[in-house]
């Protein structure tokens, strides 16, 4: 992308892209629209009636007792109008009166709406001051103003049920919320009577369940502290058997023995007696390793028995019991504490809810309630409220249009060909010295659009596209240069280079100049295929041969003063014939003897031979196809062309769009056509079908085709 694409569309773009992509965003938007069109007249219809519920109300004050206005009863008592009716309208969608319209209507409703959840769906509810209106719809404008009326009716009478009739009276509400408010003073004072009969009880059980947990963890510790002992006692005895006979070390080992029996005869203060070990004495400093390994066994002992009656103790879990015991108190009490604070609770709920409830009958017998009857009932619709044809059509079209549009921006982001001659001229910094339309196709009776004929300026010089290589040649020598020999090539293959050549050769020759047209394309010639010759010899024998004898290979076209040098038998090695010092002889040789020589070279980008045939020309002629190439590689063309130092001359655009100044040229000068009388052989329906298949349907598809794709070079 050049530097173009990389900063972005600016407005003028986005113009461009628009104007070139039209006819694409016009058959967008059509083909939306015309879907939307049809797809509306295939739906079913849909019917609407409406029927209005007027609710009643009473413009009495009322005058609340304080001691029953708890917040429930203040906020009922505080509705206004408008907030009944929000509530009334909500009732009005309810599948119990669905249930009831469905019971009633019967085999008048479709299998569908005879379901509640679905027929629901059919009916709106909506306020307009004092009224309720209900819409229904349905498939049929009678259908739908029945059910309008049946829903209406049942509404009115399920609202005048629920909350105009009261079972109770308000005296009797009253009494009942007396009842509840005493009942709630009553579980209200167990409560605390409770808590503060069981705060000091619960404080004891907490204190000993405390204890019992201490002296547990105490006897855990004891048997830990009698298994290290025991480790010790035994690695001294191992120590003492092995002997020695130093006075020291029989010192220290009495003196270890004297702290492992002072470890084990001191024990926690929290065990019990049964566990307490008494000292009776400590061994002596001097004892022999005898005596130091007797009381050792003696200790050993000690210390198994006791690991042994603690484990036991831990194991029948006296303290654990009693741990787990008074935990259940604990929660006994808790659970208790619960209860009655859950039975408070209720009865709290259930005096407010009885509180409100007597505000509510108070506030009915005083106002007499809210009156809800039919006020309006509903009357078979005219038209139907959808699909709405016109609305759906235009919103189709608006939606194609603006795809068409995005599809249009997605391609022409994509596009990254040469299409206009300002992308020419900022990218390969070139003057853009003729513009040639594409060559309209020609259609033929029984055999369909063919192409039109590649010599068009010979073919039909009155034409737009000959007008446009009229304004090529008199651009390209209009500066009165002395250019005789003048290339034309292109970056890519099929891109129209042969065909500006042949024109342009016939088009200067109709002017009545000597010009001799060279097919150098030794790959794959077609300048012979053109004018209808043969290619039976030409550059390959004046290449390989005398050079003198050209006009032996020269043939005479049926444009009086032109002269083609068609390619010949094709060489394995063309650039390498090209290159041969032949070439340049030859093109002095036809100099001479031509006033003007065109020279179709082959594609540039990937050989050799456009670069090599530059060295004999005057000037060379770029051709760009519009829309086709590509700017990478018309630039990499430009590079290479420029390489050889020979003067680009300019830039032809060809198969860009015909522009307004060549549909009015095309206008004014193309002759009317006659239209053919119809003769017997053509006569009936079978005389026009086959002209439709034969001319207008051939026809009318290539104008379709032309008219979707892109307007080239916009």
């Amino acid at each position: 992308m050049n530097e173009e694409m990389e900063e972005g569309l600016d407005l003028g773009r986005y113009v461009s892209t628009l104007r070139k992509w039209y006819r694409l965003i016009l058959v967008a938007a059509v083909l939306a629209g015309g879907t939307a069109l049809v797809v509306s007249f295939r739906l079913p219809p849909t019917y609407e009636a409406e029927a209005d519920v007027a609710v009643v109300t009473s413009g009495a004050t009322i005058n609340f007792d304080t001691k029953i206005q708890t917040i429930t009863g203040l906020d009922s008592a505080q509705l206004d109008q408008a907030n009944r009716l929000k509530a009334f309208t909500r009732v009005a969608q309810s599948t119990d009166i669905a249930a009831a319209v469905i019971a009633k209507l019967g085999n008048q409703l479709s299998p569908s709406e005879q379901m509640p959840e679905n027929l629901v769906k059919s009916i709106k509810a909506t306020t307009d001051g004092s009224l309720i209106r209900i819409t229904a719809s349905a498939d049929s404008p009678e259908k739908a103003a029945l059910i309008a009326n049946s829903w209406a009716n049942e509404y009115a009478r399920r609202v005048n049920s629920v909350y105009v009739g009261n079972p109770l009276s308000p005296t009797e509400i009253q009494l009942q919320a007396d009842a509840a408010q005493r009942d709630y003073t009553q579980k209200e004072a167990a409560l605390l009577a409770y808590l503060a009969q069981s705060a000091g009880q619960v404080a004891e059980i907490t204190k000993q369940k405390a204890a019992k947990e201490q002296q547990l963890s105490d006897m855990y510790a004891a048997l830990n502290k009698y298994q290290r002992l025991l480790v010790e006692a035994q690695s001294l005895k191992t120590r003492v058997a092995a002997g020695s006979d130093s006075g020291a070390s029989a010192t220290a080992n009495s003196l270890a023995l004297i702290l492992l029996q002072a470890s084990t005869f001191t024990t926690g203060a929290g065990l019990p007696v049964n566990l307490q070990i008494p000292m009776d004495q400590l061994t002596d400093l001097n004892a022999s390793p005898a005596q130091q390994g007797h009381d050792l066994d003696a200790l050993i002992e000690t210390l198994s028995s006791k690991i042994k009656e603690t484990q036991l103790s831990v194991t029948l879990g006296y303290l654990q019991n009693d741990i787990s015991q008074l935990q259940a108190q604990v929660e006994q009490e808790n659970s208790k504490k619960q209860e009655l604070t859950r039975a408070r609770d209720l009865a709290w709920s259930t005096y407010t809810t009885l509180a409100s409830k007597s505000v509510e009958v108070n506030l009915s017998s005083q106002t007499g309630g809210n009156v809800v009857q039919l006020a309006t009932q509903a009357v078979a619709p005219l038209s139907p409220v959808s699909p709405k044809k016109a609305l759906n059509t235009l919103l189709g079209g608006l939606v194609g249009l603006m795809l068409g549009a995005g599809v249009a921006f997605l391609l022409e982001y994509m596009n990254d060909s040469v299409t206009s001659e300002d992308q020419v001229a900022a990218l390969l910094s070139l003057p853009t010295i003729g513009v040639v339309s594409e060559i309209p196709k020609v259609h033929t009776n029984g055999r369909g659009p063919q192409k039109g004929h590649a010599l068009v300026t010979v073919e039909n010089p009155r034409s737009a596209v000959t007008e446009g290589f009229r304004v090529l040649c008199y651009n390209l020598f209009l500066d009165g240069n002395s250019r005789k020999v003048v290339l034309v090539a292109s970056a890519l293959p099929s891109e129209g280079k042969s065909t500006i050549a042949a024109n342009l050769a016939a088009l200067i020759a109709q002017t009545g100049k000597r010009v001799t047209l060279v097919d150098a394309n030794l790959r794959r010639p077609s300048q012979h295929k053109l004018f209808g010759l043969k290619n039976g010899s030409g550059l390959y024998n004046l290449l390989t041969e005398e050079v003198g004898n050209w006009e032996t290979y020269a043939q005479s076209t049926n444009v009086e003063g032109l002269k083609l040098v068609s390619a010949g038998p094709l060489p394995r090695d063309p650039a390498g014939l090209l290159a041969s010092s032949k070439l340049e002889q030859l093109v002095k040789v036809l100099k001479s003897a031509s006033d003007v020589v065109i020279i179709d070279a082959p594609a540039v980008l990937g050989l050799a031979d456009a670069a090599i045939l530059s060295r004999a020309a005057d000037g060379i002629l770029m051709v760009a196809e519009s829309d086709r190439v590509s700017r990478k590689d018309a630039l990499r063309a430009k590079q290479v062309l420029a390489a050889t130092g020979i003067p680009i001359l300019g830039v032809v655009l060809n198969r860009a769009a015909r522009s307004i100044g060549a549909s009015m040229y095309e206008y004014y000068t193309a002759p009317k056509p006659d239209v053919p009388a119809s003769t017997n052989g053509h006569k009936g329906f079978k005389g026009a079908w086959d002209r439709a298949q034969n001319e207008w349907l051939p026809e009318l598809r290539d104008r379709v085709v032309d008219f979707v794709g892109p307007r080239r070079g916009g």
